[in-house]
């Protein structure tokens, strides 16, 4: 390959890229320790590393979109959840106010006095008395 190299004329010069894909760049070899063989070792190790670093690059890009497509999933449950308890107390509040409509429509009906609470009239009308509950004034 060197005397290839060291030809004047470039018709018959050995090109960069016939150099590179030489035996002597593309095989795998012992380190005979010799300094081309520490230089050609030195590259695959970096080749190797830039390599790596390139796959954790990647794999950090992929860990971060799984996690922000985690967020977002937690981030629609817990407005769900939100949804859904605003929901249960508006049903709940509604609830509450259409018994206490009820209690004091029941209240009003049958009341000999108008100042009694629908428990205490509840107990006068079924002939319970107030037991000692005295009139609100």
């Amino acid at each position: 390959m060197l005397k290839r190299i060291f030809i004047y004329d470039p018709k018959r010069r050995i090109t960069a890229k016939e150099a590179l894909n030489h035996p002597w760049f593309t095989e795998k070899f012992e380190d005979d320790g010799t300094e081309a063989a520490k230089i050609k070792v030195e590259r695959e190790r970096q080749a190797r590393s830039e390599a790596d670093q390139a796959r954790l690059q990647v794999r950090e890009v992929e860990i971060m979109q799984q996690e922000q497509e985690l967020l977002k999933r937690q981030e629609e449950a817990l407005r769900n959840q939100h949804l859904h308890q605003q929901q249960h107390q508006h049903q709940h509040q509604q609830q509450r106010h259409e018994r206490q409509g009820q209690a004091s429509t029941s209240a009003g009906t049958g009341n000999s006095n108008g100042n009694l609470s629908g428990y205490e009239n509840y107990r006068v009308n079924n002939g319970k008395g107030t037991s000692g509950v005295g009139v609100r004034a």
